[in-house]
């Protein structure tokens, strides 16, 4: 219900799933609250109408030189053609794809992520 399927991208090579990138509509917070009838609405309606993307989930087999790049570009070009704007998910933070998107970050954003128990 969530995924556009015009931007998740699959690499096969001989039938063999190689790499892929999945970007989803920007949903915010949403798809973590209450599936309220409001709230699923809202939903189809960001998804029906998104403008911005999270770049969400990338992978490449280690052999398959210059398939990130591909897959990146291919996102890119995307887009550009759709006028969307994309958010990335955490993709350069010191993993392997860290590269792919380094010369279209306009701006970097650090989070943390804080836990408080509540009661016993």
């Amino acid at each position: 219900m969530i995924l556009d399927p015009d931007m998740v991208f699959l690499a096969y090579k001989e039938n063999e799933l190689k790499g892929f990138l999945i970007c989803l509509p920007d949903y915010g917070n949403l798809l973590y609250k209450t599936k309220t009838p409001a709230v699923l609405l809202n939903i189809m309606n960001i998804k029906a109408n998104a403008k911005r993307y999270v770049l969400l989930y990338m992978g490449v087999d280690a052999k398959c030189l210059g398939l990130g790049s591909a897959l990146s570009q291919l996102v890119v070009d995307m887009l550009k053609a759709k006028k969307y704007c994309a958010v990335s998910a955490l993709i350069d933070n010191g993993k392997a794809t860290g590269g792919y998107f380094k010369e279209k970050i306009k701006e970097k954003r650090k989070y943390v992520l804080l836990e408080k128990t509540i009661g016993d």
